[in-house]
């Protein structure tokens, strides 16, 4: 979560960890990354139960949140390593492999199924904590469109990846 600008208790170890690293100083600097939510989140945001063709998704389903495969991430550290020093020195890598709302997760999952579904929004709760900070404040992981461009990496697709979770 991008947490430049305002401190949240829940993210106080990132930020101290990074002001750690600031303050060493390194000759070659310093290089940060945000990303969004692994692509992980999503079995964790999202609850289907065929039995009763229902589907249960965390939020109210209408903020389209920043996901990143945890293995795109890793192509974006390799990404920067092969470019010259000075290009990411002291800087904020930014990555989101996609952007998607509950809603648009619920209708991936739907057509994955082949069935309509009956999707109930549920509140967020502790194994959310993230969803629920964000819910409740109205932010996100961070703004769209400071998402870092021209790493030279081609996202993988996060749309067939949801569709794959419906077994």
């Amino acid at each position: 979560m991008d947490h430049r600008g305002q401190h949240v208790d829940y993210l106080a170890p990132k930020e101290n960890a990074l002001k750690a690293v600031q303050e060493a100083r390194f000759p070659d600097g310093w290089t940060a990354f945000i990303n969004g939510f692994f692509e992980t989140v999503v079995s964790i945001m999202t609850k289907l139960d065929l039995s009763t063709n229902t589907l249960k998704v965390v939020g109210k389903g209408t903020k389209e949140y920043p996901f990143v495969f945890r293995h795109d991430i890793g192509r974006a550290i390799a990404q920067t390593f092969k470019a010259p020093p000075e290009t990411y020195k002291d800087s904020w890598i930014v990555l989101a492999s996609a952007w998607a709302s509950g809603n648009q997760l619920a209708q991936w999952i739907e057509e994955a199924v082949g069935k309509k579904l009956t999707v109930e929004h549920v509140e967020p709760d502790a194994s959310t904590p993230i969803i629920s900070l964000l819910e409740n404040s109205g932010g996100n992981v961070f703004e769209r469109g400071i998402e870092t461009k021209g790493l030279g990496i081609e996202w993988d697709d996060f749309e067939t990846y949801v569709k794959s979770l419906v077994k």
